[in-house]
């Protein structure tokens, strides 16, 4: 179709985002999100809830780029209870794109602690809360961030966990170093979570993984020499840092 015209001056856009066809909806949404006005936050916004997943998901990603008003719009979205999995998933994954949480750390709390909720959506906020947020329970987050680590079905999710579980610091450390321990954990978790391992634990890495290398069956020297490997690079940093 012809693009519709750009920016929200244009008295017609708001009804052209309610219009019957998708794709005049979606390009009416794009012609907003390019104007750039803040009055146009609302038409935006109600399109979350849109009955086509794309102009649904264009919605989602033209808010996180007008500013914080926008954001503050996206994170309300999430306390609605209709909205589908799919679009919190993508919700929350833009606010993490975007850097900010601002207004949604009520909704974020909720996500996090609701156990019906697939891990990987409770892990993205748990880490949200933790890097972006305020009183965001660590010790409750952990278990949570590292079963999103080790069983999470995106990659996007398993770095949220990653950082998630910097964030927490040393009140994750004593989980994140069991879980290592486990001989069932995949190779591509245990190279994850012992990268982050001396940035989780800090001044206390050295010790934990000394300890840990200590612990490891005989029968993982694969991983034991990533260990000593972690160690030298360990101490090369506070060389370096000295």
């Amino acid at each position: 179709m012809a693009e519709v015209g750009d920016g929200s001056s244009d008295p017609a856009l708001p009804g052209l985002a309610e219009d019957p066809f998708f794709d005049v909806r979606l390009e009416a949404l794009r012609a907003l999100a390019r104007g750039g006005a803040t009055d146009s936050i609302p038409t935006i916004a109600a399109r979350i809830a849109d009955k086509d997943p794309q102009v649904a998901a264009a919605a989602v990603d033209m808010l996180t780029r007008l500013g914080p008003v926008g954001i503050a719009a996206l994170a309300a979205s999430l306390r609605n209870a209709n909205l589908s999995a799919e679009l919190r998933d993508r919700a929350l994954a833009a606010l993490r794109e975007a850097g900010a949480i601002d207004g949604a750390e009520s909704a974020l709390r909720a996500i996090a602690e609701d156990r019906s909720l697939p891990v990987d959506s409770r892990a993205l906020a748990h880490s949200l809360l933790l890097v972006y947020g305020t009183g965001a329970d660590r010790r409750a987050a952990t278990p949570v961030l590292l079963r999103a680590l080790l069983t999470g079905a995106e990659m996007s999710s398993q770095d949220a966990a990653i950082e998630g579980l910097v964030a927490a610091g040393p009140a994750a450390a004593g989980d994140a170093r069991a879980t290592l321990l486990d001989p069932n954990i995949s190779r591509y978790a245990f190279d994850r979570l012992l990268q982050a391992f001396p940035r989780i634990a800090r001044e206390e890495a050295p010790a934990a993984l000394m300890a840990l290398f200590d612990e490891l069956a005989s029968s993982r020297d694969d991983d034991r020499a990533e260990i000593v490997q972690t160690l030298a690079h360990c101490a090369g940093k506070q060389l370096s840092d000295s």
